[in-house]
C-alpha cells in the first residue's frame, strides 16, 4: 500500500439497506481521517447544525454544481 492511500475493501447492504463500507489505509491518512472527521464536527457545532443538515448541504451544492458542469458546451472544456 502507497503512502497517504486509501483502498475500498468491501461494501455491503445490510437488511436496512444501510450500505457498509471496510477501507484498509496507512496511519498517516487514518489519522488524517480522524482530523477531517474532527474539524467537520467542529464546523457543525460552530453553525449549529446536525451532521445530517450539512450533508444535505453538501450534496445540494454538488448537484448544483453537476448541473452546471452538463450545461456546458463540451467543447469549452477542452484547453
Amino acid at each position: 500500500m502507497d503512502v497517504n492511500s486509501i483502498q475500498l475493501l468491501e461494501t455491503k447492504e445490510d437488511e436496512e439497506g444501510n450500505v457498509i463500507m471496510s477501507f484498509d489505509m496507512d496511519d498517516e491518512s487514518s489519522k488524517m481521517m480522524g482530523e477531517l472527521g474532527l474539524k467537520f464536527l467542529l464546523y457543525c457545532g460552530a453553525l449549529d447544525i446536525s451532521t445530517e443538515e450539512a450533508f444535505e448541504i453538501l450534496g445540494k451544492e454538488i448537484d448544483k454544481k453537476n448541473e452546471e458542469y452538463v450545461k456546458q458546451d463540451p467543447y469549452e472544456l477542452i484547453p
